[in-house]
């Protein structure tokens, strides 16, 4: 085992190589954050489980990464990560979206990490879910945007960014999540 490079209450360090979508779930009270030791670019949310799993689906670079994690007082959270996972998170044509194929029954909330692109980006979630939603942006750069979509038609969305967490009363299957062109950024769907 290589030493952590990062600080904090509980980590671990891995090795990325290769390509591909990491999947990341976290299923009790606990909850984690992933950090690259090299400078990659890396997801800008924590992701927790509590009585439902928590997600994370990261296009992650090669290199070196830590697990930040923190275990509340008496839980018991397993981590499990799943190298690619997926060919591709999203692509630039939203007709051609790449599906999440997660089932989002078992889940509380849902991240998505993008990392910066020249282009637009889409991904559609497979699943539906009939608890409310809200989603949430979270970036290094306090003007990264994106929006939440029944359709390929821009008049569908709702934008989200730092500042504005759209909720919605149901996810509807083959929702899609719409990244414009810009900065690195973590979409996370919550559920209540």
């Amino acid at each position: 085992m290589t030493p952590v490079c990062g600080v904090g209450s509980e980590q671990l360090s891995l090795e990325l190589a290769g390509s591909g979508v990491t999947r990341w779930r976290i299923d009790g009270v606990g909850r984690f954050s992933v950090r690259s030791c090299d400078g990659n670019e890396e997801p800008a949310a924590v992701i927790s489980g509590r009585d439902d799993a928590g997600g994370l689906w990261a296009p992650l670079a090669d290199g070196k990464y830590f697990i930040d994690a923190v275990v509340e007082a008496g839980g018991t959270p397993a981590l499990a990560v799943e190298a690619n996972a997926l060919p591709d998170l999203s692509t630039f044509d939203c007709a051609s979206a790449p599906v999440v194929p997660d089932d989002l029954a078992p889940y509380g909330g849902m991240s998505l990490f993008y990392p910066s692109s020249v282009g637009p980006r889409f991904t559609t979630l497979a699943g539906g879910k009939d608890r409310t939603q809200q989603v949430l942006v979270s970036s290094y750069d306090p003007a990264a945007a994106a929006g939440v979509c029944t359709s390929c038609d821009p008049q569908s969305c709702q934008a989200a960014d730092a500042d504005h967490a759209p909720t919605a009363s149901t996810t509807p299957p083959g929702l899609i999540v719409s990244v414009p062109a810009g900065p690195a950024l973590t979409v996370s769907i919550h559920w209540f």
